[in-house]
C-alpha cells in the first residue's frame, strides 16, 4: 500500500487548489461573483463542502491507484489542475 501523505500528495494538493482558485477568478472576472472571493467561499459553505469532496477525495482516490505518483511529469501536473477546474465547475453552479 502506498502511502498517501507524501510530498508529492502534497504538491498534487497544491495544484488542485491552484485549479479551483483560478475556476473562482474565472467566474468573479465574468461577473458570476458579486462579492469578494473569500467572501463568496463563506457565503456558500455547501458549494465549498461540495468542492473539497469531490476534488480532494477524488485526488485521494487517484493517488491511491496509483493513477497519479509523478509531480515532475506535466502530463499529470495538468491532469490534476484541469481536473480541479473541472471539479469545482460541475460542483459549483451559483
Amino acid at each position: 500500500m502506498e502511502k498517501f501523505f507524501t510530498l508529492n500528495m502534497l504538491w498534487f494538493a497544491l495544484i488542485a487548489t491552484a485549479g479551483v482558485i483560478c475556476h473562482v477568478i474565472k467566474k468573479w472576472s465574468d461577473g458570476e461573483i458579486k462579492e469578494s472571493i473569500n467572501a463568496w467561499f463563506i457565503c456558500n459553505p455547501r458549494s465549498t463542502v461540495a468542492m473539497l469532496l469531490t476534488v480532494y477525495g477524488s485526488l485521494v482516490l487517484a493517488v491511491a491507484a496509483g493513477q497519479i505518483n509523478d509531480v515532475n511529469d506535466l502530463n499529470q501536473v495538468a491532469l490534476v489542475f484541469t481536473w480541479a477546474f473541472a471539479g469545482n465547475s460541475a460542483v459549483n453552479k451559483q
